[in-house]
């Protein structure tokens, strides 16, 4: 991108246009653009016509990360604590990090959401999980925030 705006600074704009308004400006590079455009006309046809069609579904915007489930039962993400049922102790659990949610997944079965805050006495701030044992097979949406987590 860099590039492309040096190009068009050194061949657009060097020597300094002389105009009056911003709107006169913006007129002689929209026609700048054109005929830029208009010069290589055969080579944006070839390039449509390599392009592939977007995916059916869209793309994921998660990351993925492998954690380990504790004794106590906790497992930590983003500097939070996360408790799990007694069924997930000691097993690897894979999160998908979301900008607005993760996702808890055991295998292929989608088995948690963060629901609430719980502060317990050594200051640790453990944020319980509710339940879902869904299989990812069916679509699932939540919108939901976390509360107070931190990046």
């Amino acid at each position: 991108m860099e590039n492309l705006v040096k190009y068009v600074w050194q061949n657009a704009l060097v020597p300094v246009p002389e105009v009056n308004s911003l709107d006169e400006l913006n007129s002689m590079l929209l026609n700048w653009c054109e005929k830029q455009r208009q010069l290589r006309i055969k080579d944006w046809e070839q390039e449509r016509q390599e392009l592939r069609p977007l995916p059916s579904a869209p793309f994921k915007c998660s990351s993925t990360h492998m954690i380990s489930v504790s004794k106590l039962l906790l497992f930590q993400f983003s500097r939070n604590y996360y408790s799990v049922p007694i069924e997930y102790a000691h097993r690897k659990l894979r999160v998908e990090a979301f900008v607005d949610r993760l996702e808890i997944y055991i295998r292929q079965l989608l088995t948690a959401k963060p629901m609430e805050t719980k502060t317990n006495n050594s200051g640790v701030t453990p944020k319980t999980l509710e339940r879902l044992d869904i299989p990812i097979d069916h679509p699932v949406k939540y919108n939901w925030l976390l509360s107070g987590v931190t990046a």
